[in-house]
C-alpha cells in the first residue's frame, strides 16, 4: 500500500475510451481543467461520466453562465437513478492494447482526485505483460453493461460496443473469474451479504473506516448477529465524521467490544479530511478486505440498489494480511486515539442532498442527428390532438429557442433551423417540453442535456461516421444501425450511410460475442407511408447497387483465402448485403402495395428491371457462400469454427434469402387488387411481365429451381 498521485497518472497516458462512475461532478473542474490537462482525456478519447440522477438534475437547472459548457457535446454525461443515490466510483480507460482501472472512494472531482483522503486500488493491463489483473478489468467492463442495460441510452450502448470492439481483450472471460481481487456492486444483493459469502466462521476482529454513518447504529446488530466478531474497531476522523451520539449509547452486550478511534492524515503539511470508505475481518487464518464507495450505513453497505444505494467495492482474501496490517492501513501516520466518552466526539456537519421535484412529464432522451432532433418522453397522451408540444433549449450564453414537435410513432421530432443548429454544434444546451392543452396550464417536463456527441476522430457532429464505425464491427452491428435507419425513415442519411459504409476484409477475425437480435421485419409506420416509398426506393438505388457490389467483391477475395478464421468476417459481409437488399427490396414492394389505382408505365418498368438487380445480388451471395466460401472451407483439413456468432449470423442470412425470394407471390398479391399501368398513350393495361423479365412466370420457376437447393446445400456444407 502505498500514496497514489492520480492526477499525475491521468496526466502522463493517453487512453481511447474513458468511462468514470462518479457521484458528485464539478463541471469547470472537469471541463476546464481535466480534459485540458489529463492525458488520458485528451483528444481523441472518448469520455464518458457516469453520475448520479440528482446531480445530474441539479446541473441541469443552474444558472445558464454555470451549466455545463460541453456535456453531450464534448463527453456523454449519464445519469442514473436509484433509490438512495448512484455512489460508485470506477474509473475504467482502455486502448486496443492497454488499461486503467481505478476502484475506490474517490470522487472524480478537484477533492476526490487529490485534497481528501481516499482509499483507492489502482490496476493496470499490459497486452503480453502486465496481465494478472485482466478478469478485474472486465468485471469492471460487466458493471457498467449492467447499468447500460437497466438504464438505457442509445449513445451509452453505442460507446460501450466501440470500447468492446477497439480492446478485445476486456470481453469476457469465465476461465479468469475466480481469485482475488474481485469487483462486486449491489446492484443485486446488498455488499454486507456478497461480503460474508464463505466468510471464516472464527472473525476476531471487525475494522470499519466511514466517514458517514447513520443517525442510530441499528446497524452493528448485523453486524454481530451474521459475524460475532470479538471486536469491532470504528475508525473515523472527528470534525467530519456524522457519528452521532446515539453510537456510544450501545447495548450494553456490545458497548464492551465496540471501540472508536479518531484518525488523521495529512500529505506534508496539508491535512485530507477523510473519505475512505472500507470493512476488514480479521479471522486466524485470513482478511477479508474490502474498500470502495460504501460507508458504514444502511444505505451504502446494507442494502440493495433498489433500496438503497448504488455501490462497488474492491474485495480481497489474504492470509498473510493481519490485524496490525489492517490498523497500519487505516491510520498510515499512527496518530489515531480512541474516542472513549460522548463528549469527545465532534461530530462535523451532514451534507443534504438536492431535492428535485419530479416533473409530471418525463423527457427520457433528447438527440440531435444533424439537424434532426428526437426525443423520447414518458407522460403525454397520444394522439396529441389538439395539443401543442414544443422543445425548449436553453444555451449557456443565456438564449432560448423553440421549436414545434411532432409525434412520429414512439418518438417526437422536430427539425431545426440551420442557425439553431449551428448554435446546437457549438456548445452544449438543455432542452425540456412544454405541453400546451386547450384550457390548461402549460406542462413542463424536467431537463436533460441534448445528446450532440463530437466525434471523436473527426471533431465533427452528426452520428454518421458513428454509425459506419459502429456497422464495421460485426454482423450483428450492421443489422442494428440498419434497423435504426430504417425506422427513422430518413432516406438521405440512409443513403449516405450506405455510401460511406465500407466493411473491412479480415482475414483471420477475432472471436466475438454475438448480440442479441430479433427476427427482422420493416418498421411498423412503413405502411402508412404510401407510394413515397416508390420515390425512396428509386433515391436509394445507385447507393443500394453501389454499397452491395463492393463488398461482393470482398466475398470473391475470401474466397481465395477461406480459412476458419476470417469467417466472422466473410458472414459479416454477407449479411450486410443480403439485409440491405432485403430492406430495399421491401420498400419498393411496399411501394407497389399502396398504389390504389395505376402507376406510370416508367415505374413498372423500373421496379421490373431493379428488383432483377436485387435478386441476382442475393444469388451470387449465396453462390459465392455455398460454391466458393464453405466448399473451400470443406476440404480443409483443420476448418473447425470456433465463433458461435456465425451460426446466429448463417441462420439470419438464410432467413432474409427466403424473404427475398417471397417477392414474387408478394407483387402479384398486389397486382391482383387491380393496379393498372398507364401507357404512353393513355392506355391502362394489366402490369406486363417481358420474356426476359427475371420475374416472368417461366425464368421465375427455372430462378427458384436453383435457389432452394442451394440453400439446402449451405445448411450441409456448413452444418
Amino acid at each position: 500500500m502505498a500514496r497514489v498521485d492520480l492526477s499525475g497518472l491521468l496526466e502522463r497516458e493517453s487512453f481511447r475510451h474513458a468511462f468514470i462512475c462518479t457521484f458528485t461532478f464539478e463541471p469547470s473542474f472537469f471541463e476546464d481543467f481535466c480534459l485540458e490537462h489529463f492525458r488520458a482525456l485528451g483528444e481523441g478519447t472518448s469520455v464518458t461520466v457516469i453520475t448520479d440522477a440528482r446531480t445530474y438534475s441539479s446541473l441541469t437547472i443552474l444558472d445558464a453562465s454555470q451549466r455545463p459548457r460541453l456535456a453531450n457535446l464534448r463527453y456523454l454525461l449519464h445519469p442514473v437513478a436509484v433509490h438512495g443515490v448512484f455512489h460508485a466510483k470506477v474509473f475504467l480507460l482502455a486502448s486496443k492494447d492497454k488499461g486503467l482501472l481505478v476502484i475506490g472512494s474517490g470522487n472524480f472531482t478537484r477533492s476526490g482526485l487529490g485534497t481528501n483522503a481516499e482509499l483507492v486500488g489502482v490496476y493496470r493491463y499490459q497486452r503480453n505483460k502486465t496481465t494478472e489483473n485482466r478478469a478485474l478489468f472486465q468485471q469492471a467492463l460487466g458493471f457498467l453493461q449492467t447499468l447500460a442495460k437497466r438504464w438505457p441510452s442509445d449513445d451509452l450502448f453505442e460507446r460501450l460496443d466501440e470500447l468492446e470492439s477497439d480492446a478485445d481483450w476486456l470481453k469476457w472471460d469465465k476461465t479468469q473469474q475466480d481469485g482475488s481481487p474481485r469487483l462486486i456492486h449491489n446492484l443485486n444483493e446488498a455488499l454486507w451479504d456478497n461480503l460474508c459469502n464463505n466468510l471464516p466462521k472464527n472473525i476476531s476482529e471487525v475494522h470499519v473506516l466511514s466517514r458517514y454513518f447513520d443517525a442510530e447504529p441499528h446497524i452493528l446488530e448485523r453486524v454481530f448477529d451474521d459475524v460475532g466478531p470479538g471486536q469491532v474497531v470504528l475508525w473515523t476522523e472527528n470534525d467530519v465524521t456524522t457519528m452521532t451520539p446515539a453510537w456510544f449509547d450501545l447495548p450494553k452486550a456490545y458497548r464492551k467490544r465496540v471501540e472508536v478511534r479518531s484518525l488523521s492524515i495529512a500529505d506534508g503539511e496539508y491535512h485530507q479530511p477523510l473519505h475512505a470508505k472500507a470493512i476488514a475481518f480479521v479471522s486466524p487464518k485470513m482478511t477479508r478486505l474490502a474498500f470502495g464507495s460504501a460507508n458504514f450505513s444502511r444505505a451504502g453497505l446494507f442494502s440493495a440498489a433498489s433500496a438503497g444505494n448504488l455501490e462497488v467495492a474492491l474485495v480481497s482474501d489474504a492470509e498473510l494480511f493481519r490485524a496490525n496490517d489492517v490498523r497500519r492501513l487505516f491510520d498510515p501516520q499512527n496518530v489515531s486515539y480512541p474516542i472513549q466518552h460522548v463528549r469527545d466526539l465532534r461530530t462535523g456537519t451532514r451534507e443534504s442532498l438536492p431535492v428535485i421535484e419530479p416533473a409530471p412529464i418525463q423527457l427520457l432522451e433528447a438527440t440531435l442527428d444533424e439537424d434532426a432532433l428526437t426525443c423520447r418522453a414518458a407522460g403525454i397522451a397520444q394522439p396529441l390532438g389538439g395539443a401543442k408540444l414544443t422543445a425548449a433549449l436553453e444555451f449557456a450564453d443565456g438564449h432560448e429557442s423553440r421549436v414545434p414537435l411532432a409525434a412520429q410513432g414512439t418518438s417526437l421530432e422536430a427539425r431545426l433551423p440551420t442557425p439553431l443548429t449551428r448554435r446546437c454544434n457549438e456548445g452544449a444546451a438543455t432542452i425540456a417540453l412544454e405541453l400546451l392543452e386547450a384550457g390548461q396550464p402549460a406542462r413542463q417536463s424536467n431537463k436533460l442535456f441534448l445528446a450532440n456527441l463530437l466525434d471523436v476522430e473527426t471533431g465533427g457532429t452528426g452520428r454518421l461516421q458513428r454509425r459506419v464505425r459502429t456497422a464495421q464491427r460485426g454482423a450483428a452491428q450492421f443489422v442494428l444501425v440498419l434497423d435504426e435507419l430504417l425506422k427513422q425513415g430518413e432516406t438521405d442519411q440512409l443513403k449516405a450511410f450506405l455510401t460511406h459504409c465500407d466493411i473491412p476484409l479480415v482475414l483471420a477475425g477475432r472471436f466475438r460475442v454475438p448480440h442479441a437480435r430479433g427476427p427482422w421485419a420493416p418498421p411498423g409506420h412503413w405502411r402508412t407511408v404510401g407510394t413515397r416509398h416508390i420515390r425512396d426506393y428509386e433515391t436509394l438505388h445507385d447507393a443500394v447497387i453501389g454499397f452491395a457490389e463492393r463488398h461482393l467483391a470482398r466475398l470473391k477475395r475470401h474466397c481465395e483465402r477461406a480459412s476458419g478464421a476470417g469467417i466472422t468476417n466473410f458472414m459479416h459481409i454477407a449479411l450486410a448485403i443480403v439485409s440491405t437488399v432485403r430492406a430495399q427490396t421491401e420498400r419498393a414492394l411496399q411501394g407497389i402495395e399502396s398504389i390504389p389505382e395505376s402507376m406510370d408505365w416508367r415505374v413498372w418498368y423500373n421496379f421490373r428491371k431493379n428488383v432483377e438487380r436485387y435478386l441476382l445480388i442475393v444469388e451470387r451471395a449465396l453462390t459465392t457462400m455455398v460454391d466458393g466460401y464453405f466448399m473451400a472451407l470443406a476440404k480443409q483439413p483443420r476448418s473447425r469454427i470456433d465463433d458461435p456468432s456465425v451460426g446466429v449470423d448463417r441462420a439470419t442470412f438464410v432467413e432474409h434469402v427466403r424473404g427475398v425470394l417471397g417477392v414474387r407471390t408478394r407483387l402479384l398479391g398486389a397486382l391482383n387488387l387491380g393496379v393498372q399501368v398507364v401507357t404512353t398513350e393513355g392506355q391502362e393495361l394489366d402490369p406486363p411481365f417481358m420474356p426476359r423479365d427475371l420475374l416472368e412466370p417461366t425464368r421465375w420457376a427455372t430462378w427458384e429451381d436453383k435457389m432452394y437447393p442451394l440453400l439446402g446445400r449451405l445448411a450441409k456444407v456448413a452444418g
